[in-house]
């Protein structure tokens, strides 16, 4: 049986817009009368989300003790808990309950950051700014340095620090586009800028990127091969990708420039670059500027022209549903500080990531088949997003 199947219900209840609380609060506690005993208490039980978690709790701690890594997420059915009581208004109950998910997963930011989100409803700020500094020597991954971000805006907006607060909340969007920081810059409107933001950070010891401690980790697990997951060795090199210049800058890419282009794009050398006059017998439009593919990825990229990104985006999802294409999933994201508009498709048996974004004045088209399903950290999306932070006017 999928335990965790029990959580997913009640986290629907929990968040859907009118939530139930009881109903909720019913699937948990079904989770852990069935789960309570399935392990022996003699040594401790981690749940980590995926396997990157637990390599990099083990590699920052030196965890040394007996212990039993599930798949079963004890760590989640405590945050929901929390998450409950904090909604009944309960604080005291819902510390608890995510200390006890810390317990499971030490390296589960959500559940770290409720915790600091206690301490602003109670208005501590000072105390909410030390557990937010506190927190960012764990943060490795974007959305959670994103989130640093914001809530160290949030701090300075309490002190009315504004053109501090006014550009925590804009740098925020560079690693995850969420209405909660849109909101903070239309509240605070209009500042009027002294001093350069990297001269600011600088000036309250904000950093710009990760720790280079974890740098240094997500390196080292790469190359003493210390994950079997090829999944997650992707998302190892994306974040690398993402933070860490010097580890972009090795990786031996070769640049494409097409006269007729508008944009070049830069892949790794092995990369299989299709010739375009072969694209009518394989099928692929003869509009495309480049198709390549590495192993089982394969991309296209289109440049189509001059045009307003929203324009053309609303004008293809009309194609999506001329073509019986279900959209699953859409939304926006920040890549290279570009923004984009992106959909996840179903068309048959076949998912696809399709994304659209300006480069100067051109709208660009760039899409990837999935070929484990559709979820976020599909290897094909990895090396997508990869790809599109290459891409310049050329």
């Amino acid at each position: 049986m999928n335990y965790n199947n029990l959580l997913v219900e009640a986290e629907m209840y929990i968040y859907q817009d009118k939530p139930d609380l009881d109903k909720a609060l019913e699937c948990i506690l079904d989770f852990i009368k069935k789960t309570e005993n399935l392990y022996p208490s003699t040594s401790q039980i981690f749940s980590f989300n995926n396997s990157l978690e637990y390599i990099m709790f083990f590699n920052k701690t030196k965890f040394k003790k007996a212990h039993t890594y599930v798949s079963i997420f004890y760590h989640r059915a405590h945050r929901l808990l929390g998450k409950i009581y904090l909604k009944q208004n309960n604080l005291d109950a819902s510390k608890e309950e995510y200390i006890k998910a810390l317990e499971y997963n030490p390296m589960d930011m959500r559940t770290h950051f409720y915790i600091a989100e206690l301490e602003k409803i109670k208005g501590d700020f000072e105390n909410y700014r030390k557990i937010n500094y506190f927190l960012y020597q764990d943060i490795y991954e974007p959305k959670a340095l994103a989130k640093f971000y914001r809530n160290l805006g949030i701090y300075y907006k309490s002190q009315n620090n504004l053109e501090l607060a006014y550009n925590l909340f804009k740098y925020s969007l560079n690693f995850d586009i969420t209405d909660e920081a849109k909101k903070e810059l239309a509240s605070i409107g209009n500042v009027n800028i002294t001093v350069s933001l990297e001269d600011m950070f600088k000036q309250n010891q904000i950093p710009l990127t990760i720790s280079n401690e974890n740098i240094q980790l997500l390196k080292g697990i790469l190359k003493n091969d210390q994950i079997n997951d090829e999944q997650m060795k992707n998302l190892i090199e994306y974040y690398l990708s993402y933070f860490d210049t010097d580890y972009q800058n090795s990786r031996k890419k070769i640049t494409l420039k097409n006269p007729q282009a508008n944009f070049s794009v830069q892949v790794s050398s092995e990369w299989a670059i299709v010739d375009p006059s072969q694209y009518e017998k394989l099928g692929i439009d003869l509009k495309t500027k480049y198709y390549f593919y590495f192993d089982d990825t394969k991309i296209n990229i289109i440049d189509l022209g001059l045009a307003d990104l929203d324009y053309v985006y609303d004008q293809n999802k009309k194609l999506f549903d001329n073509q019986n294409m279900e959209i699953i999933k859409e939304g926006k994201a920040i890549k290279n500080r570009r923004e984009i508009k992106f959909a996840f498709l179903k068309s048959n048996n076949e998912y696809i990531f399709e994304t659209y974004f300006k480069v100067g004045n051109n709208v660009i088209g760039a899409s990837t088949v999935l070929d484990h399903g559709f979820y976020m950290n599909d290897k094909n999306v990895l090396r997508l997003w990869d790809i599109i932070n290459t891409i310049k006017e050329a």
